[in-house]
């Protein structure tokens, strides 16, 4: 059994529908699953809650709707945050986006340029 992590940011509940749904999924082969929302309570306003969460998952999924091409602010954030501390993390990693309507594809290249030079120096992360 693995234990997975979904850290997810929902202001119109449409990505946090989608957590519910992966962890109904991932709960029912057996593994275990908790959500995380970053934009309710302290986490919005401390991250360090939520960094302390995701050292204990084997797998961490990070959830955002998209808009204007790219992922909400919070949890780019979130992600600098990551990058900031040092901290070398365990965990493998997947991203997973909602978007509300017809996409060329850029959102996700825009995701991917992001991804890219905030996670350069992790070693962990395979997206």
């Amino acid at each position: 059994m693995m234990h997975f992590k979904l850290i997810y940011i929902s202001p119109n509940g449409t990505t946090k529908i989608t957590s519910e749904i992966l962890k109904k999924a991932i709960e029912k082969d057996g593994h275990s699953l908790e959500l995380l929302d970053l934009g309710q309570g302290a986490n919005r306003e401390n991250f360090q809650i939520i960094l302390k969460a995701i050292n204990k998952g084997d797998i961490v999924g990070f959830g955002s709707p998209v808009y204007h091409m790219d992922m909400l602010e919070p949890m780019k954030g979130f992600f600098e945050t990551m990058k900031s501390t040092g901290e070398v993390y365990s965990f493998k990693a997947f991203l997973y986006l909602n978007y509300a309507g017809i996409t060329s594809g850029k959102a996700f290249i825009n995701i991917a340029k992001f991804k890219k030079n905030i996670f350069s120096n992790f070693r962990l992360f395979s997206f």
